[in-house]
């Protein structure tokens, strides 16, 4: 079953409000436009990198708690 992408919901939330001196940077770790990561190591290696160089780590949690 496929899916709608959580992104574009988060992404416009969270980059909306932005009025800092500098450009935000968003990184996510979902595929981008349906390719994936040729191993999965590289993605981890990716994720780890990415978590390294923030200065803010955010979570989406969509749900519907009914």
């Amino acid at each position: 079953m496929s899916v709608p992408s959580w992104q574009p919901e988060a992404l416009a939330f969270i980059t909306a409000p932005w009025t800092g001196p500098e450009p935000l940077t968003v990184l996510t770790p979902e595929s981008r436009d349906g390719i994936r990561a040729e191993r999965y190591e590289h993605q981890v290696c990716w994720e780890t990198a990415a978590r390294t160089a923030a200065d803010a780590i955010l979570f989406w949690i969509l749900r519907d708690v009914k």
